[in-house]
């Protein structure tokens, strides 16, 4: 919302939006939110999921459904 509105991402910013929300957080996490994104390109990031890490390796998936050939009789 900040960032849609135009707005600088600032620890009063983000407790002015959960006071409005109406939701309880610990006030520890807006700052250390607010000091994560202070360098942020935020449309970066909404836009491109982020930084990604190294592609996987080549290879089975490590989580699927598939049933291997010779247990499919």
């Amino acid at each position: 919302m900040l960032h849609e509105g135009e707005v600088t991402i600032k620890e009063d910013k983000i407790n002015a939006l959960i006071k409005v929300a109406g939701v309880n957080v610990e006030l520890f996490w807006t700052g250390l939110f607010a000091k994560a994104l202070a360098n942020v390109d935020m449309g970066s990031l909404i836009c491109n999921g982020g930084a990604r890490g190294p592609a996987p390796a080549e290879g089975p998936a490590l989580f699927t459904n598939a049933v291997p050939a010779e247990e499919k009789k």
